[in-house]
C-alpha cells in the first residue's frame, strides 16, 4: 500500500513539473528542492547501509545513540526540511512567480 502512495507522489510531482516546465527548469529554487531530495536520497541509502551492516546493536544494548547515528538522522530532518519549504516557496520566489506575476 505505501509503495503506491509513494509513486502517486512521485508521478503527480512528475505531472506539476511537466504543466509548468519552462519555468521550473529556471527556477533556483525549484534546483535547490531537487538538490535537497537527491541529497536525502543519498543520506537514505547510507542509513540502509548502516541498519543492514549490523550497526543496530546499539538499539538492541539500549546504549546511547551514536554520533554517526544522530548525524544520519539530523541530515535527513535537515534535507526534507529544505525540500518541503522550497517546494512552497516555489509559487512565490524565483521564475514561477515572475511569470505569474509575482515579486
Amino acid at each position: 500500500m505505501r509503495r503506491h502512495r509513494d509513486d502517486a507522489n512521485a508521478l503527480s510531482g512528475v505531472a506539476l513539473v511537466i504543466a509548468d516546465a519552462s519555468t521550473m527548469m529556471v527556477s533556483s529554487v525549484f534546483w535547490i528542492k531537487m538538490a535537497a531530495i537527491a541529497l536525502a536520497l543519498v543520506n537514505l541509502v547510507f542509513i540502509r547501509r548502516l541498519m543492514i551492516a549490523g550497526g543496530t546493536t546499539w538499539m538492541i544494548e539500549r546504549n546511547a545513540v551514536p554520533m554517526r547515528v544522530r548525524l544520519l538522522a539530523g541530515t535527513s530532518i535537515l534535507c526534507w526540511t529544505t525540500a518541503l519549504t522550497a517546494g512552497r516557496l516555489t509559487a512565490y520566489l524565483g521564475a514561477g512567480a515572475l511569470a505569474k506575476g509575482g515579486p
